[in-house]
């Protein structure tokens, strides 16, 4: 498993779009973490709160639109839950994914 080339890319792709803010870099960076913590088997569970702990985020809005961007980018894949004790489930996508154009961005 070549761990280094999932964060290189995410790196890689936020200098060259200047789309993608520390924030959300920061979930990604937690998100990736439980992965790790789960043997990098997709889908992991991930509480919210322990996602905005472990990447030092403190607004809900900003989890919520860093996920929004994540998934919109291809870097993950969120199927949320709406229930209250249930976790949602994310995927770890493959870097090597096509990207939304420029014109697409959020």
């Amino acid at each position: 498993m070549k761990t280094f080339h999932y964060i290189h890319h995410i790196l890689k792709f936020s200098n060259q779009e200047n789309s993608l803010k520390p924030s959300d870099l920061s979930i990604y960076m937690a998100i990736f973490h439980c992965w790790g913590l789960n043997n990098f088997k997709n889908p992991i569970s991930i509480s919210k709160r322990e996602i905005m702990k472990t990447s030092k985020i403190s607004s809900t809005a900003t989890y919520h639109k860093a996920i929004k961007k994540l998934n919109f980018f291809g870097f993950i894949t969120y199927q949320p839950t709406f229930h209250p004790y249930k976790f949602s489930q994310i995927f770890i996508n493959n870097p090597e994914t096509k990207r939304p154009e420029k014109n697409e961005i959020l």
